[in-house]
């Protein structure tokens, strides 16, 4: 999956105020001519480190942050501060869009390859006309040794609110043999922008599929540092959620050139469908009597067949829901979070050992011992057939099933790797508190919708559905084929988990 281009960089070291500008520019020749008056590229990067330009070695003359998975480079103070800041003030002039799906959460402006021109904006006009000038796309090539084309204008700015992100992407989109090679980061944060205001360039390690598994590195942003990192199908970033109270500014975009060919083969992350479980279960033992009766089934039926979808609300008798919630609290959750990162991050339940041979009794189980009874409950030939009463789905053979948590900074995306053929969606929501009420019996969870974690149902790009996580509660969704579905990222502020039985049946061939 690609998304939009942006990064973020570390702190450099403040100039003096006593210093002049640098570099100072009239035009692009002049630009040029001033910055390799003050940058002593043979110095820093000699010729055969430029002639053997790799993947993973991007190198500046400014500042390399070469200890990640790949590296970034930092030029600082590269524009006049004069120039920046009208640039940031012309930028209050632009009418920005609102950008919200599974991947990021951002302000964008239109491209400024055109509004800069058709507004008036002269700082903003400059700016461009600089950057994608023949002479600072050589002298990008001579740092990078990638070969650039400065004549395809890929430019706009970003304004990340408080809450906002761009999830873990690659920006590597191709059209035909040529695509973006470079990619490049102007900062109009605050000058004292820190940690405690987030938005960091996280960078991702990779598995051996080339895919990303983690961040290992952070970079912060910084007022007027021009930040570059070759694009490539392994240099998976994200920018992380906004967490202050001001606004993340930058402007950012691409240089394009001819496409190398990759090497890197992907990987399906995907669960592996299996045949449902014959084992028959005392469905009386764990759902409430309503569900089970003829005239309760024939209700749902009635619902589903006209919307597709239906949710359950107390679906669990309330005495197996509490042990459940008690055992989910003290659950043996894998440490290391499911991936890819450019697809899903989340935990998921490690089910102890010999639980299918142990007694199948929801008055006697407790502990993970329940939820491993829940899990293949769920997966049943008696659970499906109980599916069908609702759904009229009778060829149910199949089907994936986990239980997963997503705490905040958890999410999935919409990514050619994970697509999900046609099925039917099970889902058992059991929202937890981070925080144990101290209570005997606490009050079921309730989520604060301004969290985000719902999971949406999309085709062509509209919203279907949206399903929010609620106690104790069952949602039955039809998938069609072209109908995707995500969670979105828990932000910040988050004070629960989206914790959920997933199960996903599907019909024989």
């Amino acid at each position: 999956m690609t998304g939009t281009a942006d990064s973020s960089t570390t702190p450099a070291p403040k100039r003096p105020r006593h210093e002049p500008d640098a570099p100072v520019a009239t035009d692009t020749a002049t630009f040029c001519e001033a910055f390799h008056a003050c940058h002593s590229m043979e110095a820093v990067v000699p010729n055969p480190a430029r002639r053997a330009h790799g993947r993973d070695s991007v190198t500046t003359v400014g500042r390399v942050h070469g200890d990640g998975p790949f590296s970034v480079g930092l030029l600082p103070s590269l524009f006049p501060e004069s120039l920046l800041r009208q640039a940031r003030q012309e930028l209050g002039t632009l009418a920005m869009v609102h950008k919200s799906n599974d991947l990021y959460e951002f302000y964008q402006s239109p491209d400024l390859g055109s509004a800069a021109e058709a507004l008036s904006l002269p700082a903003l006009i400059q700016l461009r006309d600089t950057i994608y000038s023949p002479e600072f796309a050589s002298t990008m090539h001579d740092l990078t040794g990638i070969e650039l084309h400065p004549r395809t204008v890929d430019l706009s700015a970003h304004r990340y609110p408080p809450g906002g992100y761009l999830l873990c992407h690659d920006d590597d989109i191709r059209r035909g043999k040529e695509g973006r090679r470079l990619a490049f980061i102007i900062y109009l944060v605050s000058e004292d922008w820190s940690a405690a205001d987030g938005g960091a360039l996280d960078l991702f390690d990779k598995d051996r599929h080339g895919q990303p598994v983690e961040a290992v590195t952070s970079i912060l942003p910084q007022w007027n540092t021009f930040v570059f990192f070759e694009v490539g199908t392994t240099s998976f970033h994200q920018v992380a959620e906004v967490l202050g109270t001001r606004t993340r500014v930058s402007i950012s975009g691409w240089f394009h050139g001819p496409i190398p060919t990759s090497d890197d083969s992907p990987s399906d992350h995907t669960l592996v469908p299996r045949p449902l479980v014959p084992t028959t279960y005392p469905l009386d033992q764990f759902i409430t009597t309503e569900y089970l009766t003829p005239g309760g089934m024939a209700r749902i039926n009635q619902v589903f067949l006209d919307q597709s979808s239906i949710e359950l609300q107390g679906f669990l008798l309330p005495a197996v829901y509490d042990t459940i919630t008690a055992a989910l609290c003290a659950a043996p959750w894998i440490d290391r979070t499911t991936g890819p990162a450019n697809a899903m991050r989340y935990r998921r339940h490690l089910l102890a050992e010999g639980d299918e041979e142990s007694e199948v009794d929801a008055s006697l189980a407790t502990g993970a011992v329940l939820l491993s009874h829940l899990q293949r409950l769920f997966a049943s030939v008696m659970f499906a057939e109980l599916l069908a009463r609702f759904t009229n789905l009778d060829a149910l053979a199949e089907c994936t099933s986990e239980w997963r948590s997503f705490s905040p900074g958890d999410y999935t995306l919409l990514n050619d790797l994970c697509l999900e053929p046609e099925g039917l969606d099970v889902i058992l929501s059991c929202p937890q508190p981070l925080v144990r009420s101290s209570e005997a019996t606490p009050p079921p969870f309730e989520w604060d919708e301004t969290w985000q974690g719902a999971m949406h149902y999309i085709a062509d790009q509209e919203t279907l559905l949206t399903l929010w996580p609620k106690s104790n509660t069952l949602s039955i969704v039809f998938r069609d084929t072209g109908t995707l579905r995500f969670v979105k990222y828990l932000n910040h502020r988050a004070q629960g988990t989206r914790t959920e039985l997933s199960v996903t049946f599907y019909e024989r061939p």
